[in-house]
């Protein structure tokens, strides 16, 4: 019962976050056709019902399980809302209340768990015996009807009209009622039966019941049952005179009754929201079809964006680790596409030091292959300090590990024996993970061949292989041959391909044969844009076709004189690359 509530608690705030979105941008839409905001609350519903969904990394769903059924047996329980602040403020304080205590049988959560379990199926039981009394009554009062034609019943004990029955649905209108408001009323509750309101209403009151512990779902289906209200008179009036929807409007003043009682049949006449129904009759005015297809288009979208859930990250399934020192442990705490965190314990007598250079290994068939895709890279932490008897967690950066597959992995990292001359020992642990893990890539491209040159420059330019990467498009690196290794030369960033960005720096007239500045400008898919200490101007040119470009330049240079060139900066070579790997970050 304990993980049938959880599922039905983190199926509700999933909804709720729907329902946010639609109570935000309801108002902006008053001016379409009101059916469309059914449409809406049918997402929610989908929500609210199916216990299952597919996975898009289009979702905007924060987060499909805030709460884990793991929680209950965790040592250090946490939620995940998907927003980093919430559970940097939560999480604190649900470990400290809610960790088990090793030397009790009892674990708090799990009592707490089954104590809400409890609650929620009588909370579900007590709203199921309101709907059958509910019926009950309703049809104890109306069984004493005359017919007036068709399903049409007079009734003296009801004081406004309404439907009754979900399969063989009837019309009920007081004996009081005035006959001149027969015509919009029969109209109405027809509409009624047409839409099969009076099945979707109860359906909605029975998906209420079982989420009955959340106040948005209550909210929720208040305005669901306005929004049905307001669809049913649209259908009404749409082929309505001016003249005849007054007559309308009059009717839903006359009838108006107050009721602060929740409905799960089909509301009556003047039940819900006739103040502003009847500002909506009166206005009404025939929805626009491009305003229509507009919204309907971001319907869909909405409901393709909430109907699936984020990607998983990828869980844990197994652990085995291997320690120098006796009874000093790390764990895996979790792993995304942004980092390991690990927990390092000391139940030892001894101050030990850790986060020294670490390494991650894919493990294929006992062989261990190098994770990291950048060569002499080094992935370090400070040395901190692990005083005996001490818990520490930390984060251990994955930028630039390639997690890619599903499998077997080993974190390999360092203790360090401060009471031991500084010993320093390799500790391991070898994990599986079930999902792939995105990751950071890069692209690494050679010079092979000038197709631009500046001839303000007195001698020819030339190129010998050099060789530059891109990191996360933001820093740009380039191989120093003397040194053998890389070098951060510039931080850059994506640009506006126009005439200050980019025509203004060169001077067309310059262009080998088969190149041109229109040519370049006309197949760009991407221009980015890096800036040195130096003064220099880089850029990376990437075309639609796949193809690269490469150029040097310089920035505000003095003596420029070019009013299109605000920042007074200049392109001196451009550059044919080849690609040493296939093109993914861009």
């Amino acid at each position: 019962m304990e993980e049938l509530f959880l599922k039905i608690l983190n199926m509700s705030i999933t909804a709720s976050w729907i329902t946010f979105v639609i109570l935000i941008f309801r108002p902006f839409f008053q001016k379409v056709s009101k059916r469309l905001f059914c449409f809406l609350w049918i997402i929610v519903a989908l929500r609210l019902v199916f216990p299952f969904s597919f996975e898009s990394p289009f979702s905007l769903i924060p987060s499909a399980e805030t709460v884990s059924p793991e929680i209950m047996l965790s040592p250090s329980p946490e939620i995940n809302s998907g927003f980093d602040f919430i559970n940097s403020s939560l999480n604190p304080i649900i470990s400290e209340s809610f960790s088990p205590d090793p030397f009790s049988s009892a674990n708090p959560l799990q009592i707490l768990t089954f104590v809400f379990s409890f609650v929620w199926l009588s909370g579900v039981a007590v709203m199921i015996l309101y709907f059958s009394l509910s019926y009950f009554f309703l049809s104890k009062k109306v069984k004493e009807s005359i017919r007036l034609k068709e399903n049409i019943f007079l009734c003296d004990r009801i004081s406004s009209p309404f439907i009754c029955g979900v399969f063989k649905p009837k019309i009920f209108l007081p004996s009081s009622m005035n006959e001149k408001d027969y015509l919009s009323v029969i109209a109405h509750e027809k509409a009624h039966i047409e839409r099969k309101d009076n099945l979707w209403k109860p359906l909605g009151f029975f998906i209420l019941a079982v989420h009955w512990f959340n106040p948005v779902m209550w909210l929720a289906y208040h305005v669901f049952c306005k929004d049905v209200e307001l669809a049913c008179d649209e259908r009404v009036i749409r082929k309505m005179s001016s003249s005849e929807r007054k007559e309308y409007s009059l009717s839903l003043l006359s009838l108006s009754v107050s009721s602060k009682r929740i409905s799960p049949f089909s509301s009556a006449f003047g039940e819900i929201g006739v103040k502003g129904r009847i500002k909506s009759v009166l206005k009404y005015k025939k929805p626009v079809i491009w305003a229509l297809v507009f919204v309907l288009v971001i319907s869909i979208i909405s409901a393709f964006c909430f109907l699936t859930n984020p990607a998983k990250e990828a869980e844990i399934i197994s652990e085995r680790q291997e320690s120098p020192i006796e009874d000093v442990s790390i764990k895996i705490k979790s792993i995304d596409e942004n980092s390991i965190r690990i927990i390092w314990e000391n139940n030892s007598n001894k101050e030990l030091g850790f986060g020294n250079p670490f390494q991650l290994f894919r493990k294929e068939e006992e062989e261990l292959y190098d994770c990291c895709m950048i060569e002499e890279m080094v992935h370090t932490l400070p040395l901190y300090l692990l005083r005996s008897g001490e818990k520490i967690e930390k984060d251990y950066s994955l930028k630039f590990f390639d997690l890619s597959s599903a499998g077997e992995y080993r974190f390999l990292t360092d203790v360090v024996d401060l009471e031991n001359n500084n010993s320093i020992h390799d500790i391991f642990i070898d994990f599986e993970i079930d999902e792939p893990i995105a990751t950071t890539d890069y692209e690494e491209f050679i010079v092979t061949d000038w197709i631009y040159s500046n001839g303000i420059f007195s001698f020819i330019p030339s190129f010998n292989g050099d060789c530059y990467r891109v990191l996360d498009e933001k820093i740009l690196q380039k191989y120093s041959k003397s040194e053998e290794k890389w070098k951060d030369i510039a931080l850059g960033a994506e640009v506006e391909l126009n005439e200050e960005t980019f025509d203004s720096r060169f001077s067309p007239q310059l262009w080998q044969d088969g190149y041109s500045l229109k040519k370049l400008r006309s197949g760009n898919r991407k221009l980015l844009q890096f800036k040195t200490e130096e003064n220099k101007l880089c850029l990376i040119m990437l075309q639609k076709n796949g193809d690269i470009y490469f150029s040097e330049g310089y920035c505000e240079m003095e003596g420029m004189k070019n009013p299109q060139n605000n920042d007074r900066s200049m392109i001196r070579f451009v550059y044919q690359t080849f690609i040493e790997k296939e093109p993914e970050l861009f």
